[in-house]
């Protein structure tokens, strides 16, 4: 190791005793009283103070880690919505709060979450290569273990190397054993992804594949608005026109959130209303809504092409 390596370790080091001692006087917002284990688990993790180096960007401005500190992460939106105009067409930036995402999908397993602590002891692993190592020790104990589906070999994914629509990256080893589906979970809470990362939990996966699920997302009209439309429309009969869509079929979806299918489909009718090619203009109040165009406002809302109710995305 040279001097300058040397010289990082020890300041890297004064960095971490910094912000753990900075980080014990925040007066962070309690977890709610009707939290269940799962989410007390995930928001713990979130809180999971993960290090910190004089060489990331989190003096600056904050390690994810430390922003959960102090903010209630729980009350936030599920998932938001953000839309601009480039080159006359929209673009949509969804976010899914990780929190809530996680927390629809998965369940704590205390069980092997205790025998994955103890295999770190024993063995002296911790992070990642520990979650690597855990299916290997459950086959190695007499337990049938795979990946997908039961078949191959376990998988190991970090969500930044693909699409992806969530608040914070994810890094997690999927498995099944003895047929159930589990991931040994570690949420990144640091400044640079190459680093950061809480410690493995385990967790069941209540429907099979649903944590790959992090780059979908679908887009409506605020259904809200949408059954006062309704009821307008019944009172004044329709709306628009015998080939105009139905209110309730008016949605899109993405699974790499960047192109917005018309109920999910593509080719023939359905790519001319696609969301992301739809051309969209920047209005300055809803009373310029225009139909057929995605109509953005200065708080980057938008209104739906069709219906001019405000546009909503959400997760599934």
């Amino acid at each position: 190791m040279d001097i300058g390596q040397v010289l990082v370790a020890i300041a890297d080091a004064g960095e971490r005793d910094r912000v753990t001692a900075a980080a014990a006087e925040v007066d962070a917002p309690k977890f709610p009283a009707g939290f269940d284990r799962t989410k007390k688990v995930l928001a713990g993790m979130l809180r999971e103070n993960t290090g910190a180096s004089i060489l990331d960007s989190g003096g600056a401005y904050g390690r994810s880690w430390q922003r959960n500190l102090v903010k209630p992460f729980w009350e936030e939106p599920a998932t938001t919505l953000e839309v601009s105009v480039y080159d006359g067409k929209a673009e949509f930036s969804v976010t899914h709060n990780v929190f809530h995402w996680l927390a629809d999908r998965l369940t704590y397993d205390r069980t092997m979450s205790k025998k994955l602590r103890k295999l770190g002891e024993r063995e002296d692993l911790c992070g990642m290569g520990l979650a690597e190592r855990f299916p290997e020790w459950l086959s190695e104990h007499d337990h049938e273990v795979g990946g997908i589906y039961g078949e191959g070999e376990p998988l190991t994914v970090n969500t930044y190397n693909g699409e992806d629509l969530l608040s914070q990256t994810l890094q997690f080893v999927y498995f099944r054993c003895d047929d159930t589906d589990y991931v040994a979970l570690q949420i990144h809470g640091g400044a640079d992804v190459r680093g950061g990362y809480t410690e493995p939990v385990v967790f069941t996966v209540d429907e099979e594949l649903a944590i790959f699920d992090n780059a979908k997302a679908g887009i409506c009209p605020d259904w809200h608005e949408v059954k006062a439309l309704q009821a307008e429309r019944d009172r004044q009969g329709t709306l628009f026109g015998d080939d105009g869509p139905e209110l309730s079929e008016v949605n899109w979806s993405t699974d790499d959130g960047c192109h917005w299918y018309y109920q999910g489909s593509c080719g023939r009718d359905y790519d001319a209303k696609q969301l992301d090619k739809l051309p969209a203009v920047e209005i300055a109040e809803a009373s310029q809504w225009e139909r057929g165009k995605v109509c953005v406002l200065p708080d980057r809302s938008a209104l739906c092409p069709f219906t001019g109710c405000k546009l909503v995305a959400g997760y599934y």
